[in-house]
């Protein structure tokens, strides 16, 4: 799959687009998942609901923001991808989606196995996805998106609070 032009998607991803390397993209994704899975896998459990200001996300919500984002993501590369570019796909509130996720009581291997389920159904789903078909044009909010775009995003999301965790919360 094409790596994404930056007419595909609203200038607030590029940094996340940026972060991903150049290869092929079923690897990076591969990739990707085994950082996650080994970066989380070794935080220490009194770090687990460390919060580095009040009102910010512990890591354990962070991981579950990982799970969820993708989901959404992945929903709105399946819609354009299957060629309804006619919808408009919504916004994600992402401090809601947090407040509503309930992981008190879950272990960081836990949540980070349902990242991986969820992350193994993205992979199917991009695996099977045509070079035409991520190249489709969709609507979010306004804004032009194409699944390609979305794929990347999803990389560079989990690196992002990757980054975050490493600098912030460790």
């Amino acid at each position: 799959m094409t790596r994404p032009q930056h007419s595909e998607f609203h200038p607030f991803y590029l940094g996340y687009i940026q972060n991903v390397p150049e290869g092929n993209f079923l690897e990076l994704l591969k990739e990707n998942s085994l950082e996650v899975n080994s970066f989380f896998n070794d935080v220490k459990k009194e770090k687990q609901d460390f919060r580095y200001q009040p009102g910010k996300w512990t890591i354990r919500q962070i991981i579950m923001h990982l799970s969820d984002t993708e989901r959404v993501m992945s929903y709105r590369a399946l819609t354009i991808a299957r060629g309804d570019v006619h919808a408009t796909l919504s916004q994600m509130d992402e401090n809601t989606f947090a407040t509503h996720a309930n992981v008190a009581g879950r272990t960081i291997q836990d949540l980070v196995n349902e990242f991986l389920v969820v992350r193994e159904a993205t992979s199917l789903l991009f695996g099977y996805m045509s070079e035409e078909q991520s190249a489709y044009k969709g609507n979010v909010l306004g804004h032009i998106i194409t699944p390609r775009a979305l794929g990347y995003i999803i990389i560079g999301h989990a690196m992002h609070h990757m980054n975050i965790v490493k600098n912030r919360y460790l």
